[in-house]
């Protein structure tokens, strides 16, 4: 397929690169010139450049200027033989409301024979794209690999990309006001700077577990070419022990759990072995603890099989965490002036003011029914139905990690038993999708999730993972449909033409903000970016564009970067399109 670094022969990519802005988020810099809302798009071919499964009908978008006068038919031609395998016509050109473009659309049919091939429409020619039972799952290792590669406290010496780099931040950390030592090494590298924060880790595992125990043969491989590679355990659980064996120093001995690690000042362009400020270890919170408690308990029942050991300790530290919460009722969060002046705040802010963030009632309701389902106890199965019934249904992410729980409620057999709340939540959630089905129907890239916001690809994948398990209590054939539009527009089917994920396809993002990306001169592959960004904190997209508001561009912080959690959502939304989306 063309995945510029498939896992069998993942190469080195070199770039000339633009310097990254030193400057932290929201801080203000010179502000580029913006294209005016009337700029015009040259005529292409768009479509999800990863591919798509042998048995999916999939359609493909000609876009240009309203002048655009696209011809009548399309061909899909093999790659390998020159053939024309399918021929089809293209749509009436009908205008995008929230870019501007104007857009024809191309329904292809399920192409049987796996392979490459392009869309062709007069003398416009489409990215390749792949067809084939493992298109997805080229993917999925893709993403879940890109987590090894940020591994911290580790030498890195990967022989499939040729990306190294010395071990780091082995004096993690400081605690800020006792001046004590407090280790704090490993974990993963949050984003494109070296930050470790316990919310983005927690709820990146938990998404990601969440789709190994939906499909445990389908995660079983242990071929991933990390160091635990070849010991009989699936990689995936080898891959994100290291962030919960990273949370569990985070926990004080009484149960509450310290928030993130990071420095004074922003990391400079620098290799990771060569940051050397002191980085400090930032005060307790109820919602990290609340969330580490979680992610411990799902794995302590996924782990039993192959670390009970482990599995033993995860549920040790999150009794531990749930009796530190029993002791605060409301939500608590040490933040001092001056914590987050070199470290993403993860907080209610001028940037994030999410009403979640005031409380820790998404985060506990998680921990408590991750723990019903572990152990089995009856207190725990109160506490999270009480918080359940009353819960609203919103995006899966660091401010609200609420719908993870509720959609156990629907599926899990631990829960079968709560029927009634089942009911209740299943219409919830399928009322909620209603909006974003809306927003689909209505907009010509059919995009679900219009709050384009820090991270806005990652709700994207969100909202297909919403409308998948609305799908799954109507079986309304619009919702699936629905679901894999988000996919197809974070993989190329969109205003920019453009893969939003490193090294997916011929015309994939290139210059993610990534520290060590630039200082090493290397593309790293799976980085799926944060996306269009109306507020562009960083000052070098265009702002106030709506979809429009992205650019490939390393200094654009503010909708270039890449985050674990990003990376685990869209696995997350490839989970669910085989599951909740299942015909």
């Amino acid at each position: 397929m063309k995945l510029l670094c498939s896992l069998s022969a993942l190469p080195l990519l070199t770039a000339v690169l633009t310097p990254l802005s030193a400057a932290p988020p929201g801080r203000s810099q010179a502000i580029a010139p913006r294209p005016s809302s009337s700029a015009l798009v040259d005529p292409q071919v768009v479509l999800n450049q990863a591919g798509v499964p042998g048995h999916w009908s999939f359609e493909v978008f000609v876009i240009g200027p309203a002048t655009m006068r696209p011809a009548s038919r399309a061909e899909v031609i093999e790659v390998a033989s020159g053939e024309v395998v399918a021929r089809a016509p293209v749509g009436r050109s009908k205008l995008d409301p929230d870019t501007g473009d104007t857009l024809a659309v191309i329904r292809v049919p399920p192409l049987r024979t796996a392979g490459e091939y392009v869309v062709r429409v007069g003398d416009l020619r489409s990215p390749t794209f792949a067809v084939g039972p493992e298109v997805h799952g080229s993917l999925e290792r893709l993403l879940l690999r890109s987590f090894y590669l940020q591994r911290c406290g580790h030498a890195l010496d990967d022989r499939l990309t040729g990306i190294h780099h010395g071990a780091c931040h082995l004096g993690d950390g400081k605690l800020p006001n006792a001046g004590a030592s407090w280790e704090a090494s490993g974990g993963w590298h949050d984003a494109g700077d070296y930050g470790k924060y316990v919310a983005t880790t927690a709820v990146s595992i938990g998404r990601v577990l969440h789709a190994y125990e939906r499909e445990p043969a389908r995660f079983a491989f242990d071929d991933l070419d990390i160091p635990e590679s070849g010991n009989g355990v699936p990689d995936v659980l080898d891959e994100m022990k290291v962030g919960l064996d990273w949370m569990l120093k985070m926990q004080r001995a009484d149960g509450a759990v310290y928030r993130k690690v990071g420095g004074k000042e922003w990391p400079k362009r620098l290799l990771p072995e060569d940051d050397s400020q002191v980085r400090y270890v930032h005060g307790v919170t109820s919602p990290e603890t609340a969330k580490a408690a979680a992610a411990w308990a799902l794995a302590a029942r996924l782990y039993r099989p192959t670390h009970p050991r482990d599995a033993e300790r995860y549920l040790a530290a999150a009794r531990r965490a749930w009796a530190w919460l029993a002791t605060q009722p409301e939500q608590v969060f040490d933040w001092r002036e001056g914590d987050d002046s070199g470290s993403g705040p993860y907080r209610s802010n001028e940037v994030d003011r999410e009403a979640s963030l005031l409380h820790d009632r998404d985060d506990r309701l998680w921990a408590a029914t991750e723990l019903a389902i572990t152990t089995g106890e009856a207190s725990w199965l109160a506490t999270a139905t009480e918080l359940a019934r009353q819960a609203p249904v919103n995006l899966y992410e660091w401010k609200d990690a609420s719908l993870l729980a509720l959609s156990y409620f629907v599926w899990h057999p631990a829960l079968a038993k709560q029927r009634e709340l089942a009911r209740i939540i299943g219409a919830r959630l399928a009322r909620r999708a209603q909006a974003p089905l809306a927003q689909v129907r209505r907009g010509g890239y059919r995009i679900a999730n219009q709050r384009f916001v820090w991270g806005s690809n990652k709700m994207t994948a969100e909202e297909g993972v919403l409308m998948c398990l609305a799908h799954r209590l109507t079986r309304r054939p619009e919702l699936l449909a629905a679901a894999r539009d988000q996919l197809h527009y974070l993989l190329g089917r969109n205003h920019f033409g453009t893969s939003f994920v490193s090294g997916v396809g011929e015309r994939a993002v290139r210059n993610v903000t990534h520290i060590f990306g630039e200082a090493a001169r290397v593309e790293i592959p799976g980085l799926f970016v944060g996306g269009p960004n109306e507020a562009e904190q960083s000052n070098i997209a265009p702002r106030h564009l709506g979809a429009r508001s992205w650019v490939d561009d390393r200094r654009s912080y503010a909708t270039n970067e890449y985050a674990i959690d990003y990376n685990a959502s869209l696995l997350g939304l490839l989970s669910v399109l085989r599951n909740d989306c299942a015909r």
